[in-house]
């Protein structure tokens, strides 16, 4: 599973064989995952690595250094931007990887992120948030990937049946106050929500939605990563939304939210993501390129 230490762009990771993928995590900081690569070719990596890029907060700079993180949703300042930049603890077994983030005490929180194989192709990485104050909080988990600049997310809303009659609405679509419906980053077609990532657009633009089925997809070069959950009962925050899409110049983020959540001291709770990396060739924000990928 461990294969060795390299560096990535500047950041030292430690990187590991899971299926016929590699992942990178950094030990310095995080949890993050910065890399996610087929076994063939290490070189490309899907997920963005940003550098000096974040936010300035009380702590200090929260810098998003790119990859994969985890998140409590909902988005709040300063909780959200609480600074990860400390070493993180890693756990080896013979079939997981387990990162865990340093205890944030004006939080109350603790990060944890688990790897394994899911199937004989993908990668299965579930999110917990542990309560290690005194009171219960409520919140939920949230997945972000950055990924590599020059690509598109695509989320499915296909409809589905609320009453028999089709009278009632059966899918939600959330906008930001930044978020500008003429953005020619943004494409909304028969099922499908595509947004691009654009470097020449200094503007963010971002968008949720009821993801039907629970898959979102991003699209670089000729590879297409698969990003799947599970829709529980309950409800979700930023407007009862599973997936978001994020854009500025930098990067795009591909999100994924579990459901709002009490936490009692001492417990958890968790939100799972499948992940895959399919080699589809050249794809275009057309729903029709995508229709075939949602059961893959």
């Amino acid at each position: 599973m461990f294969l060795g230490e390299v560096e990535l762009e500047g950041y030292p990771i430690r990187q590991y064989r899971i299926n016929d993928l590699i992942i990178g995590i950094s030990t310095q900081f995080g949890p993050r995952i910065l890399q996610l690569s087929p076994i063939e070719n290490p070189d490309l990596n899907i997920f963005g690595i940003l550098h000096d890029k974040g936010v300035a907060t009380r702590e200090g700079f929260w810098n998003t250094y790119g990859g994969h993180r985890l998140w409590s949703s909902p988005e709040a300042t300063p909780r959200s931007y609480s600074l990860e930049n400390t070493p993180i603890q890693w756990v080896e077994k013979e079939s997981s990887l387990t990162l865990l983030g340093p205890i944030e005490i004006q939080n109350s929180l603790q990060k944890e992120i688990i790897l394994e194989p899911d199937g004989p192709k993908g990668i299965r990485i579930t999110h917990r948030l542990k309560n290690i104050g005194r009171w219960p909080i409520r919140m939920a988990c949230w997945g972000l990937s950055v990924m590599k600049p020059k690509g598109f997310a695509a989320i499915p809303i296909l409809p589905g049946t609320v009453d028999a009659e089709g009278l009632l609405p059966d899918r939600k679509i959330v906008l930001w106050p930044y978020t500008d419906l003429s953005d020619s980053r943004l494409i909304l077609q028969k099922d499908f929500l595509f947004l691009r990532q654009d470097p020449s657009r200094d503007s963010p633009i971002k968008i949720g939605a009821t993801s039907k089925p629970a898959v979102a997809f991003y699209h670089w070069n000729f590879l297409t990563f698969v990003k799947k959950t599970i829709i529980s009962d309950g409800e979700y925050p930023d407007g009862g939304v599973s997936f978001e899409a994020y854009a500025n110049a930098d990067m795009l983020e591909l999100e994924s939210l579990g459901p709002l959540s009490l936490i009692q001291p001492d417990d958890f709770i968790e939100h799972i993501e499948s992940w895959n990396l399919l080699k589809t060739g050249p794809l275009t924000p057309n729903a029709n390129d995508f229709y075939p990928l949602i059961n893959s």
